[in-house]
């Protein structure tokens, strides 16, 4: 469990797989069952959390469970937002919180904006003037 913490603290995507069982109510179970199916880098609102689990007036409660969460990076408390996006409770904080979120976003991917097959038809040209007077053209495919 060790090395799938470390990992997640490093900025890696993958789940825990480390087995664990969790004491609490079959409510909070329930809850914290679907928490762990948040996928990395996504939020849910307590709301749709208590949809999720077929207590849909339940978002308060849901509240609580998180609360309760006995292994906040394994069952990903930190996921769940207020309906609005806003950032609520936290055992760990709010900040940390925000720092686990942060640290959750996907990557910006640099992606070339033209595909490379625009440029097979490009070509260079190149003049050097040569001590001798004379000229030199040098033209190459950029493909």
């Amino acid at each position: 469990m060790f090395y799938e913490i470390n990992a997640f603290l490093g900025g890696e995507k993958t789940p825990f797989t480390a087995p664990h069982n969790v004491i609490g109510t079959p409510f909070q179970k329930s809850v914290w069952a679907a928490l762990t199916k948040i996928p990395h880098g996504e939020t849910r609102s307590y709301k749709q959390i208590a949809e999720q689990i077929g207590r849909p007036a339940a978002a308060r409660a849901v509240g609580m469970a998180c609360n309760k969460n006995p292994l906040p990076l394994l069952i990903p408390c930190h996921r769940v937002v207020g309906s609005n996006g806003s950032l609520t409770g936290f055992a760990g904080g709010v900040n940390t919180k925000e720092m686990l979120l942060n640290l959750e976003k996907p990557a910006i991917v640099k992606t070339d904006p033209v595909p490379k097959t625009h440029f097979k038809t490009a070509t260079a040209s190149i003049s050097i003037s040569t001590s001798f007077g004379r000229r030199a053209t040098s033209t190459q495919d950029l493909a």
